[in-house]
């Protein structure tokens, strides 16, 4: 039988994103810090210029990885932000999952404080994912359904 107990977010807070190298001596070169709970998910955009962070402290981030510093913040979440993803192909598209049960598409590109679309599950969203062109996008929820 296999038990999972869930920590609450505050019981181990690691509110930034450690950059590590891959080769050699895997050395840290670099922090993100901005967030104010812990960071649950990180995602490197695809040209290697930009971080995406998922946090407890119910936001995500768009961080400039050459400066180490927050670009945009996404602050129109209700409760913690579980996942993030971001498109491969396409314009700067963003997709956050959210224990309110809502994910949410971002356009990086705008200035608007609201996401372009969201849709809303009957349970936590967990996991979020685009298609390989990002014509779609998946979502995976405490319902036992992708969708």
């Amino acid at each position: 039988m296999l038990t999972v107990y869930r920590l609450p977010p505050r019981a181990l807070c690691i509110p930034f994103a450690v950059l590590w190298e891959t080769y050699g001596k895997c050395c840290n070169f670099g922090t993100l810090e901005g967030h104010r709970n812990s960071v649950l998910d990180v995602r490197w955009s695809t040209d290697g210029a930009a971080i995406y962070s998922a946090s407890a402290d119910k936001t995500a981030a768009v961080w400039d990885v050459e400066k180490r510093q927050k670009r945009r913040a996404l602050k129109n979440h209700d409760d913690f932000v579980h996942s993030i993803a971001c498109a491969r192909r396409g314009p700067e598209l963003v997709l956050t999952g959210c224990e309110d049960g809502e994910a949410r598409l971002w356009d990086v590109r705008e200035s608007s404080k609201r996401p372009a679309m969201s849709v809303q599950h009957s349970m936590p969203c967990l996991a979020v994912e685009f298609s390989d062109d990002a014509s779609c996008f998946y979502t995976g929820c405490l319902d036992e359904a992708v969708r």
